[in-house]
């Protein structure tokens, strides 16, 4: 045998491994599997991921540029650096991924420093973030997310049959549904003696460690959701809670099943809402704002947001809440994420206005609709009081191209909406990027140090942080040029 034959070129590649992994992947049936088809998905995304990470190059050169932007600055600043930042760097994904962190960690604290009207300064140092992010991004993103079922179909239809005396004699479909990151969704058909079928919903805690720090309780979004009912807000019927975590290996809230199909799906994603769904939207969320703050409200978690004398300290509140997340203290350092929370800090509108029940979450993606009107408001765990131009702008946001901003905004107030300047919405708007930059590095952080972590989680570094990084500036040069 010739001694010049290459041994290594009969071993496949990492890459050619991990490509191999996706071919697997895409064979696994998942027909009828929302559950399976999601798992399988998040694998993909990863192994894409780990692809990914084989091209070291890109991120070579991004650690040069930041390293030469922190040394051009501090000398323009005349300010020192701590320790020795290395002008090159090479070895693996990980040890280039240590020394970008360090530099932008060094760029971090001089960007402290930075006159917040050096344009020049924050575009070059968002642009490299910008450009990192963009380099860890997979081909393509799974969208669709659910965690693995705790609650079996089994355990329930037993649960039922003991809760109610056997008014239950099984179910007739028990479904995961897919979507949401904080609770476990589950409907279920149940078959009464009679042969009738009540349809239920159940929404379960999660056993996840990251989501123990941050979930509302279920006890909290049970609450809320009779407050809203009983206020006339279409939402899901709330008819039951289960307290104890023994009864099925977490607690969960039961609610009636509400008619309709998520908005997006029900118009079609590329189309336009009419007018008249609009209008269903906005009197909804003008009837949410309008609720009256009393004894009602005060006894759910709400009354955590009734101490704020004004709009303005009620903000600045929201700020601290969202720019001191548990996990956010060992997070990756981020410049654009010092950037926004400085100038939402900054830039806290006048009290102009009055504190509300206000959604947080107030987008198409969370609402039923049938025949063209709301038939259900969903997904609860988020709502605190604060400012109405928060949900407004949320919704805007959310609604693309599907909505006309100026009819929205004209709408909302001829329904009876609180009057909101055009500063606020845009603040709001910034504040949106802002909530999703402190979840994504909080994400990153949970990711690396939890075992076990859900994989759903790693889908927010990856795909969601450079989305919005990139548009944090345009939105702050928007907000600044309608004071």
């Amino acid at each position: 045998m010739s001694g010049n034959i290459s041994q290594p070129l009969l071993i496949p590649s990492t890459e050619r491994l991990l490509r191999g992994m996706i071919t697997a992947l895409d064979g696994i049936d998942s027909e009828g599997r929302a559950d399976i088809r999601h798992v399988v998905g998040m694998l993909r995304l990863v192994v894409q991921h780990l692809i990914r990470r084989e091209s070291l190059a890109d991120f070579v050169s991004i650690h040069s540029e930041i390293i030469s932007l922190v040394k051009e600055s501090a000398d323009l600043l005349d300010l020192p650096i701590d320790g020795g930042l290395p002008s090159s760097v090479s070895g693996t994904f990980d040890d280039i991924q240590q020394a970008v962190g360090q530099a932008l960690d060094q760029l971090n604290k001089i960007a402290a420093q930075v006159d917040p009207l050096d344009k020049g300064f924050w575009r070059k140092t968002q642009d490299v973030e910008r450009r990192f992010y963009a380099a860890l991004l997979p081909v393509a993103v799974i969208e669709s997310r659910c965690a693995p079922i705790s609650i079996t179909s089994q355990r329930f239809e037993t649960y039922l049959r003991s809760r109610f005396n056997n008014q239950y004699i099984g179910l007739k479909s028990f479904t995961k549904l897919v979507g949401g990151f904080q609770k476990e969704t589950i409907l279920v058909e149940a078959l009464k003696a009679d042969n009738s079928v009540d349809a239920v919903v159940v929404r379960a805690e999660k056993n996840d460690r990251f989501l123990k720090h941050t979930a509302s309780e279920i006890d909290d979004e049970f609450e809320i959701v009779r407050l809203m009912w009983n206020a006339g807000i279409p939402v899901a019927e709330p008819l039951w809670i289960e307290r104890d975590a023994s009864a099925l290996g977490s607690r969960f809230m039961v609610s009636r099943r509400a008619p309709g199909e998520n908005a997006g799906n029900a118009v079609g994603s590329a189309s336009k809402f009419s007018r008249d769904l609009t209008q269903s939207f906005l009197t909804n969320l003008v009837g949410i704002h309008n609720i009256k703050v009393d004894d009602s409200v005060a006894i759910t978690k709400l009354i955590r947001w009734m101490g704020h004398k004004t709009l303005a300290d009620n903000t600045r509140a929201a700020i601290d809440y969202w720019r001191n997340q548990s996990w956010l203290a060992t997070a990756p350092a981020s410049v654009t994420f010092s950037r926004v929370f400085k100038w939402l800090e900054d830039n806290v509108p006048a009290d102009d206005g009055k504190q509300c029940i206000v959604h947080n979450d107030f987008g198409p993606h969370n609402i039923l609709v049938e025949s063209g009107k709301v038939t259900a408001i969903l997904d609860w765990e988020n709502v605190r009081l604060g400012d109405p131009a928060d949900d407004l702008a949320y919704f805007i946001q959310c609604g693309g191209s599907a909505i006309d901003a100026e009819d929205v905004i004209k709408i909302y107030s001829d329904l009876g909406g609180q009057e909101i300047s055009n500063f606020r919405l845009k603040y709001f708007a910034v504040f949106s990027c802002a909530k999703v930059l402190a979840a994504t590095l909080s994400a990153t952080t949970m990711y690396q140090s939890t075992d076990p972590a859900l994989i759903d989680w790693v889908q927010l570094p990856i795909a969601w942080h450079g989305m919005f990084q990139q548009q944090v500036e345009e939105k702050i040069l928007a907000a600044e040029a309608c004071r």
